[in-house]
């Protein structure tokens, strides 16, 4: 017999379902139509403007929109942990999602590699060696 953790409340699971899909359709559409270059209203990263450091997420706005317009590219130079973390939740998203969710065990382990891959990003993209220019933001 398979843990409760993988069982979810059958009443209740196809309405979040809807929810999410819908959240998820807004947001997409949201960035599809509002180029972050464009708007100014975008929030700016708070450890780039007192620090001038670029945190893991910095640039990963315009790396969002390049990639709903299909810029593969332009996205990479903006975030490429963006690119790699992308497909890896939507993996995971949808094993949960059609009631084959990962293992706690499972979850632990993947959560700790993204923390550890977002550090080194972190890391390596605020290094001043010509090498690691490739993973700023433009």
């Amino acid at each position: 017999m398979s843990p409760d953790y993988a069982q979810p409340a059958h009443g209740k699971s196809l309405p979040i379902l809807l929810l999410i899909l819908a959240a998820l359709a807004g947001a997409v559409c949201f960035f599809y139509h509002h180029d972050p270059v464009q708007f100014k209203w975008y929030p700016g990263c708070p450890l780039h403007q007192v620090t001038g450091l670029h945190c893991p997420g910095c640039g990963g706005t315009r790396a969002m929109y390049a990639l709903l317009h299909g810029d593969l590219a332009g996205a990479s130079r903006d975030n490429l942990l963006l690119l790699f973390a992308l497909p890896a939740g939507a993996i995971l998203g949808a094993t949960t999602l059609l009631r084959h969710p990962p293992s706690p065990r499972v979850w632990a382990c993947l959560g700790g590699l993204l923390l550890a891959a977002a550090l080194i990003f972190g890391i390596l993209r605020n290094l001043p060696f010509p090498a690691f220019e490739f993973l700023r933001p433009e």
